[in-house]
């Protein structure tokens, strides 16, 4: 009985009964971009955030749909002394009152608060266009910070076993203490560099984990760091920040023809009953109300709706504008980092490995010294350096670009794989 009854209060206080839903699921330790995509899209807290107004729109719709509520008033007199009404010493009357909504007003109301809920959605999906194209840059840049993690101590590596060549030829007489001393220097330099690469992985994994909203993650990014290949074509589309504007626009006219409808006077019908006791008389009234504009015309409302639609206009073609010029600077920055990219593994990166070799050989055959050994070891590493920071902004370009085209959402279900597609 006791259930029954907390179910029935709680359906009076409108609590909804069905089960709250369950939280997302945990990221894995491991993520590629489509992971990272799918969650800002659908899990990540801006998101839901966004979303929960979404909800108070669409209560407000149905608040906008609503009739007025009638009023209903009572009154008790007592009537002393002579001359009343019906020669009676009590009296009492009751009086229903319903407003009315003429001129439009309620339609007028349920497309306003209709638009604010399409405003609301396109709200959350600019929130999930931006948190996307936040989290994707931050995956790229930690892929980035693996890469020359691993590069910095592959020439550490390297180093050591240059530091066991030096010394065997120590060994043999073929080689003098400060070529020791010189690449155990180089060695401690390197080791620095190792714990300099180490703490920007740490940074980059921290700007993944707070561009997602999600805390006590330290996630490793999955795939490979390489230019992107072109998805399968998709259909023309707005981009969510445009999108929001058209609908800021036509939520600014909807209130328009709200203020405008809103200038109607107020107009009520009411019945009502009066009744007398001791003698018993009564009569039954029926009246109308009308509200008279004589001091506010409610003028100052409809201009004011006028001005933030003309505000909201502007913003839209500011919008499509800001739009058109980003695709466009996109677009041309995307082909500069991938002509980059080309020549510097054109006229660097296809000799890197032969000048390694050839500075080893002629180390070996006593033709050059450490120090020219040791530059060679540090240019091979930079180049490998310098390689990846172009593919990493050619990478980045790409996705701005895609981000610009309102496309980048699509690599979620785009069926190539992301991030590791492209030739080298």
């Amino acid at each position: 009985m006791k259930r029954i009854l907390t179910l029935i209060l709680l359906a009076l206080a409108g609590v909804p009964l069905h089960a709250q839903p369950l939280p997302a699921q945990p990221l894995p330790q491991e993520v590629d971009l489509r992971t990272v995509l799918g969650f800002a899209r659908d899990a990540s807290l801006a998101v839901a955030l966004e979303q929960s107004q979404v909800d108070a729109a669409s209560a407000g719709r149905l608040e906008a749909a609503a009739l007025p509520n009638p009023t209903l008033s009572y009154n008790r007199q007592r009537q002393p002394g002579r001359l009343t009404n019906f020669d009676s010493d009590r009296a009492q009357d009751w009086t229903i009152e319903q407003p009315l909504l003429l001129g439009g007003q309620r339609g007028a109301r349920i497309t306003a608060a209709s638009r604010a809920v399409d405003t609301a959605s396109a709200r959350v999906a600019l929130t999930r266009h931006e948190v996307a194209s936040e989290a994707a840059a931050a995956h790229v840049a930690l892929l980035l910070a693996q890469e020359r993690l691993a590069t910095v101590k592959s020439g550490l590596d390297e180093l050591a076993r240059l530091r066991q060549v030096v010394e065997g030829r120590r060994a043999g007489g073929l080689a003098s203490e400060y070529e020791a001393i010189r690449v155990e220097v180089e060695e401690s330099t390197w080791r620095a560099r190792v714990a300099e690469a180490e703490a920007a992985l740490v940074e980059r994994q921290t700007a993944l984990a707070q561009a997602l909203g999600v805390a006590g993650w330290r996630p490793t990014a999955r795939g490979t760091l390489a230019p992107f290949a072109p998805m399968r074509g998709h259909g023309a589309e707005a981009h969510p920040e445009v999108l929001l504007a058209r609908r800021e626009q036509d939520a600014a006219a909807a209130l328009v023809n709200v203020a405008r409808a809103e200038r109607m006077p107020a107009v009520s019908v009411n019945v009502g009953r009066f009744w007398t006791s001791k003698p018993y008389g009564g009569t039954t009234s029926i009246g109308l109300a009308v509200e008279l504009p004589l001091f506010d015309r409610r003028k100052g409302g409809l201009d004011k709706a006028k001005a933030q639609a003309g505000a909201a206009t502007l913003q839209r073609e500011l919008s499509e504008a800001r739009h058109s010029a980003e695709v466009d600077s996109m677009a041309r920055l995307v082909a500069q980092h991938s002509h980059a990219l080309e020549d510097f593994r054109r006229h660097a990166g296809a000799h890197t490995a032969d000048l390694k070799r050839m500075a080893h050989d002629s180390y070996r055959l006593g033709k050059s010294s450490i120090a020219e050994l040791l530059d060679a070891t540090r240019g091979g590493v930079e180049l490998a350096l310098a390689e990846q920071e172009l593919v990493a902004q050619l990478m980045e370009a790409q996705l701005r670009l895609e981000s610009a085209n309102g496309d980048l959402l699509h690599r979620i279900d785009d069926g190539r794989a992301p991030g590791a597609d492209a030739s080298r």
